[in-house]
């Protein structure tokens, strides 16, 4: 389980704050881990319905204890993000911490100490699950995506963002994070 840091409570305070007037939106975590993300959303908009994801056990039972901890009511669904991504053919909004450090990136720090590899390292040098997300947004419909973002991958996320025409990102490089919305104009 990925220990939040501040780039992802920012990102999920700006996304309550954008959103907490809305009423009955639906929201998927993926990747969950702890289930930080999802259950700050449900604590701060209670109407909103929203499902956590997450491929191992491990992140599934914390989020589980903590949803109990914090008295919070929500779908918590044990598979692969991307598979789970894949059975939709509509969101409401997506938001995520996914893992997105490369192999050589992990070995060169620290990080081992505090979390396990599983949750940090991503294949395709740390684009695989930006690669399929978008891959999943350039095809179907959604409202917003919000995913934090490694400093090194914004120019490569840029990339395959563009590959469809009618995904627009705003990076939010101060913090780190991308938010992207479908171009209704094109």
């Amino acid at each position: 389980v990925l220990a939040p840091r501040d780039i992802t409570q920012q990102m999920v305070w700006d996304f309550i704050h954008t959103h907490q007037n809305e009423q009955n939106e639906d929201v998927l975590d993926l990747c969950c881990g702890s289930g930080c993300i999802g259950i700050a959303i449900k604590k701060h908009i209670p109407s909103f319905n929203v499902t956590c994801v997450d491929k191992y056990w491990g992140p599934i039972l914390n989020t589980y204890a903590n949803a109990r901890k914090h008295k919070i009511a929500l779908t918590i669904d044990h598979k692969d993000a991307i598979e789970y991504l894949n059975t939709k053919n509509h969101l409401g909004y997506l938001i995520s911490n996914p893992p997105y450090i490369n192999e050589a990136n992990f070995n060169n720090t620290q990080m081992y100490r505090w979390e396990k590899k599983q949750a940090l390292v991503a294949d395709d040098n740390g684009l695989y699950f930006y690669k399929k997300s978008i891959e999943w947004l350039g095809k179907h419909t959604f409202k917003e995506a919000w995913l934090e973002v490694g400093y090194d991958l914004v120019e490569r996320l840029k990339q395959e963002i563009n590959v469809y025409p009618d995904l627009v990102a705003t990076f939010n490089s101060e913090v780190g994070y991308v938010v992207i919305k479908r171009n209704f104009q094109n």
